[in-house]
């Protein structure tokens, strides 16, 4: 209430003191979205702080004709969300921001006159990701006012710190990740330095007073862009062209990924006048977190792409990357071929586990890889042959115990790994290793889940072989 009166009381100078007001109203707004939160059941905020560049960003988006109905919170462990500041019934919107409040291509670049977005407008056909990850590098870097003034609230609202696995220390990661994981994670830290490789130094020489080296001779400032960009963007499709284009909406950004969100990351644009309408499936109360699905992503994605992971990710699996993982001519053509019989994709390897642990598709891919030729004799000598069904019960049990001894090894391994990691968090007090490490945790124990559940299906199967033949009927 001080700060609202504060701002009455300096009205009388004008457009300062309405903006002053129009900030108190949003900070009173905050707070009483925390008491009701507390009274609704939600998510306790009691230790929550404000965000004000957040605050300063939602007022820029206001007065540019956007529509919110909640706000910036910040909960005690620095995560920063959006809270229902309203109820918010199904069907309806949360927020609507106009097109011109989007970050994106066209706002930015297309519209500018700076001599980057001059140059940027020859390079649109690289897409919108790289595009906006250099304008967004150039942007953070202060340099030119022309290319962030109109943009400053929503600049100064998005991180100053990396948060993904692509500024992750690969000696770090060592330390508290699986070696395929690692791998995994320096492939997409390989691919991004690329990307950057094969446009500076280049353009830095070729055109400096667009790309002045102080800028872009540093990778460091790249990556943050792009692990901002990765991170925040959102595709949006225009109805009426059904062009796609890829933006940052001003405090739709802060709503977090759940499994069971209220909408999802990707939405079309409003008809006619291409606003963005965040639309709820299911209602929000005061106080709610409102959040958003970033996909049916597994933990290894969540984890490189933004920096985290989920406990009971229905999405995750476990990659078997040394057992089925490349396929010859021979045997590509029997998995095709087993493909089309049963509707499933089995073509595409390494071979997985998926949270359920079930293994018909993993054992179906193992056991036509181990003998493509029977597989195909079957095919054409037995009537109604179905590819999980199985007909030679020694190679079967081959195939189990080669299973078997590759998820043992597995989990041994992982377990290794999350022994490792709990006794560091003990030892080690840094804050790159604390990062890697919390993201990683769920991932480990999600790994451990599904296998363990897989290696109890494949010993009931062992313990249980006895006709060497699965029915159709028994397919789980």
């Amino acid at each position: 209430m001080r700060a609202l009166a504060d701002a009455i009381a300096g009205s009388a100078i004008g457009e300062d003191g309405r903006r002053a007001a129009e900030i108190a109203l949003e900070t009173l707004k905050m707070e009483a979205t925390r008491a009701l939160s507390g009274l609704a059941g939600a998510a306790s905020t009691t230790n929550a702080a404000r965000d004000d560049a957040c605050d300063e960003m939602f007022l820029w988006a206001t007065q540019r004709g956007a529509m919110f109905k909640f706000v910036a919170n910040v909960s005690e462990g620095g995560m920063r969300e959006a809270r229902a500041s309203a109820a918010v019934d199904a069907g309806d919107a949360a927020a609507r921001v106009p097109w011109d409040a989007l970050l994106g291509v066209e706002q930015a670049v297309l519209s500018s006159s700076a001599p980057i977005c001059e140059v940027l407008k020859q390079l649109t056909a690289m897409g919108d990701q790289i595009i906006m990850t250099i304008w967004l590098a150039a942007a953070m870097s202060g340099q030119d006012s022309r290319l962030y003034e109109a943009w400053a609230p929503t600049l100064r609202a998005l991180p100053r710190a990396p948060c993904t696995a692509l500024a992750w220390d690969v000696d770090t990661m060592r330390l508290v990740m699986d070696h395929d994981q690692v791998e995994r994670l320096i492939d997409y830290q390989r691919k991004v330095r690329v990307q950057y490789d094969a446009l500076f130094p280049a353009l830095c020489e070729q055109v400096p007073e667009a790309f002045p080296a102080s800028v872009f001779g540093d990778y460091s400032r790249f990556a943050l862009a792009y692990d901002i960009w990765t991170s925040y963007a959102m595709k949006v499709q225009d109805p009426q062209t059904l062009q796609i284009y890829e933006v940052i909406v001003p405090g739709v950004f802060l709503c977090n990924h759940a499994l069971y969100a209220h909408s999802v990351r990707y939405t079309s644009l409003e008809r006619g006048t291409r606003a963005f309408r965040l639309e709820l499936a299911r209602g929000a109360r005061p106080g709610d977190a409102i959040t958003i699905s970033y996909g049916r992503l597994d933990n290894a994605d969540l984890m490189a792409y933004y920096g985290f992971t989920l406990p009971s990710n229905p999405y995750d699996r476990v990659v078997l990357s040394s057992l089925a993982s490349q396929a010859n001519e021979e045997q590509t053509a029997a998995l095709a071929r087993a493909s089309e019989m049963c509707g499933v994709d089995l073509t595409e390897l390494p071979a997985c586990i998926a949270l359920d642990g079930s293994l018909d598709r993993v054992l179906t891919q193992m056991r036509i890889m181990s003998a493509p030729q029977r597989f195909m004799e079957w095919c054409e000598r037995i009537d109604g042959y179905h590819p999980y069904t199985v007909v030679d019960g020694e190679l079967e049990y081959k195939v189990l115990c080669e299973l078997r001894s590759h998820l043992c090894h597995l989990v041994a391994e992982r377990q290794a790994s999350e022994g490792s990691l709990s006794h560091r968090l003990s030892t080690v007090h840094h804050e790159s290793t604390h990062s890697v490490a919390n993201a990683t945790r769920w991932y480990l124990s999600g790994q451990i889940g599904i296998m363990q559940s897989a290696l109890a299906r494949v010993d009931v199967l062992l313990a249980s072989y006895g006709s060497g033949k699965r029915s159709r009927d028994e397919i789980e």
